[in-house]
């Protein structure tokens, strides 16, 4: 995660949830913004695990559940949204926690039911009196500074915007050494992972040199799924369109969809 222009540190950046977490308290929340391709929805759910693993309350809801900005709407949505993610908690308890430990992670503000961009900012200024943190997720088209303009009493004024970037070198290499152990048995001697490992760099990088597709997590796990198999071959000199029947077909089968449906 890189913190965007016009913030107060534009170099910063965010490796771990931990310490996006840890960087919330004070600031009372961020916005991340992404391409439908970047892992944004992935990112939020880990979120979740992250703020409960800290002791906070944390909800994670879809912005087209919002369909109101009324105050009656967001208290019926969160509390609707705490008994079905937290099953078994005391909703009165959940009432009466202080502010700084309820945690909205607010999922695809851009997908918001509501249409009035003045409804929406109402939408976000109550959220953010109701939440001691509030995280907005918004893809790059969702015009999210129209809401955050410093001075101007925007809704998510103060909150910095991080944008989820495509892996880099080191990050790609780091990520492929952990498949490769976690892929290999113990009969793999240690020669036997290296050179998997450079395997997997050249054919993933040659795939990345090409530029059919993203270098996002998703994208380069699959990538690594196709340089174990026979999948390979086929991948490596293929287009654009190839490459994304690769990933749909995946989908497919991990959803445990029979071929002929």
């Amino acid at each position: 995660l890189q913190r965007q222009s016009g913030d107060s540190s534009d170099s910063e950046q965010i490796t771990s949830i931990e310490l996006l977490i840890a960087s919330s308290a004070n600031l009372g929340g961020y916005v991340l913004e992404g391409d439908e391709r970047s892992g944004r929805s992935a990112l939020m759910a880990q979120l979740v695990w992250g703020y409960l693993a800290a002791g906070y309350v944390a909800l994670r809801i879809h912005g087209r559940k919002f369909s109101r900005s009324t105050e009656d709407e967001i208290d019926s949505v969160a509390e609707a949204e705490f008994e079905r993610q937290l099953k078994g908690r005391d909703l009165d308890s959940y009432r009466q926690l202080p502010l700084a430990k309820r945690v909205l992670l607010l999922d695809d503000i851009d997908e918001v039911s509501i249409k009035s961009e003045k409804a929406i900012e109402q939408l976000l200024i109550r959220l953010r009196k109701r939440f001691g943190v509030l995280v907005v997720s918004a893809s790059d088209v969702f015009a999210v500074t129209q809401f955050a303009q410093a001075g101007g009493g925007g809704a998510l004024e103060g909150l910095p915007t991080y944008r989820l970037l495509p892996f880099g070198h080191l990050a790609r290499t780091r990520l492929i050494k952990k498949w490769i152990n976690l892929n290999s048995d113990e009969g793999h001697s240690e020669d036997d992972r290296v050179a998997r490992v450079h395997a997997a760099e050249q054919f993933v990088g040659a795939v990345l040199n090409r530029g059919v597709v993203p270098a996002y997590p998703l994208y380069l796990v699959t990538l690594l799924h196709a340089s174990q198999n026979r999948e390979r071959e086929s991948l490596q000199d293929a287009g654009y369109g190839q490459y994304y029947e690769y990933l749909i077909g995946e989908g497919i089968n991990a959803a445990g969809i029979r071929n002929e449906k």
